[in-house]
């Protein structure tokens, strides 16, 4: 078919009698000629078998990778780039897993940060004409996180992926929080449904979302740089990273922070450390309280943080993934989470209260630590980028298609919106810049 280019079994094409078919793309253990190649030269005879698919790969090492010179474009597009964020970790992450994989990928973004690459392609806050952008550029697959990208989708000719992150639900809030986050789930319910398949980090999110057919793939958490530390037996760090603000002490579990030193008791053997980030004014709270703050510190810093911790603590009420408490269980630490939302995936250790989780840690304070810490480690432990890679690729391999051919009234549209994404651009930078 002229729109797929993979097939429950890959068909093998060989030439008798005729030159060398030029033009193919190896997927999987077969070969796949395009139809321009085999029009080549019509004195060619074409045998084709059909042969079950090869086992899929186990790494993304190079003699491995997808040989795909000649392959549509895939298009990445996310609403920023900039380090800090769940939503750029992710994008970028990917980018480069693509990349590894051979193939073509262009990124598009409102805003770009450090990791950003050269070629990136900055989009307006309302990016009108995404569709026929990407199919000038002869992209086969767009993966949008993010709603601005579905909002002003029209999917006709182009697959597009929509990679979910989650939301914050209602219940969480306090009016007149929870209108609006009721208002925008009900309008992420219905972008959903634009795409040609959904994506969610946990089955927790594809659920609340009501999206059964949603396709599950875990992000990674083995990307931040963790020195080698000497950890001393007999000091206990318990660490939490925080988001603050009028919306996020609602649901991020600020409460139990500030209760938990009391339940632990004055004599109690820990060190407090807690890293906030967001505009929230929470600091002299936790400081009274008994916690050590830190602010918006780097990766490296944040790094070092987690390769000294003992345990991990993660008492957000709703989280679709929980990205910091995958890393810190990876990086040795003994993860302790609230009970709800996404984290009975990702974490062995679960609490409903705040007595419950001080009597866990003390527990883990009389010689259950290292038990903790190496349950952690396990659970965590399948959360890489090379699995998630497999899976995207996987993806990627399944739903890549030959672009339409572009007519001149498309082209003519393509100029315009072209322009529009430019200027666009420019006031989104000046307004910014305004603001600061």
């Amino acid at each position: 078919p002229p729109r797929s280019t993979l097939f429950p079994y890959t068909t093998l094409f060989r030439s008798e009698g005729g030159p060398a078919l030029e033009g193919g793309v190896v997927v999987g253990g077969g070969v796949r000629l395009s139809p321009c190649s085999i029009a080549a030269d019509p004195g060619t005879r074409i045998v084709g078998s059909r042969v079950p698919e090869a086992p899929a790969q186990t790494s993304l090492a190079p003699a491995s990778r997808l040989a795909v010179t000649n392959s549509p474009l895939v298009v990445l597009a996310a609403p920023v780039l900039e380090r800090g964020y769940g939503v750029a970790t992710v994008a970028l992450a990917q980018e480069r897993l693509l990349r590894e994989a051979g193939f073509r990928v262009q990124m598009i973004s409102m805003r770009a940060g450090d990791g950003a690459s050269p070629d990136l392609l900055r989009a307006p806050p309302m990016p009108f004409g995404f569709s026929e952008i990407c199919r000038s550029m002869g992209a086969g697959l767009a993966i949008v996180h993010g709603p601005p990208f579905l909002t002003t989708v029209a999917t006709v000719g182009l697959d597009i992926v929509h990679w979910e992150h989650g939301l914050v639900f209602p219940e969480f809030l306090r009016e007149p929080y929870a209108t609006r986050a009721r208002r925008e789930l009900s309008t992420r319910v219905s972008q959903c449904r634009k795409a040609g398949l959904v994506v969610c980090p946990s089955r927790t999110l594809a659920d609340r979302l009501e999206l059964p057919l949603a396709r599950v793939i875990p992000n990674g958490a083995d990307h931040l740089p963790l020195p080698v530390v000497s950890r001393n037996p007999a000091e206990r760090i318990l660490l939490a990273v925080l988001r603050t603000g009028p919306v996020e002490d609602q649901y991020k579990g600020l409460p139990d922070l500030l209760e938990l030193p009391s339940r632990l008791g004055p004599r109690h053997p820990w060190t407090l450390r807690v890293v906030l980030t967001g505009p929230g004014d929470a600091d002299r709270a936790l400081r009274e309280a008994g916690w050590t703050v830190f602010r918006s510190t780097s990766r490296e810093e944040l790094g070092r943080h987690f390769a000294e911790s003992s345990a991990y603590l993660a008492p957000s009420r709703c989280e679709s993934f929980d990205l910091p408490l995958v890393e810190a269980q990876r990086a040795g630490a003994a993860g302790l989470a609230y009970h709800g939302s996404a984290h009975p995936e990702t974490c062995p250790h679960l609490y409903g209260s705040v007595e419950e989780a001080a009597q866990i840690l003390g527990r883990w304070d009389r010689g259950g630590l290292e038990a903790a810490r190496e349950a952690s480690l396990h659970h965590a432990a399948p959360f890489t980028w090379e699995n998630h890679g497999r899976a995207l690729v996987s993806l990627v391999r399944e739903r890549l298609t030959i672009p339409v051919t572009l007519t001149p009234v498309l082209r003519a549209r393509t100029v315009f919106w072209r322009l529009w994404w430019a200027a666009g651009s420019a006031a989104y930078d000046l307004g910014r810049k305004c603001l600061r």
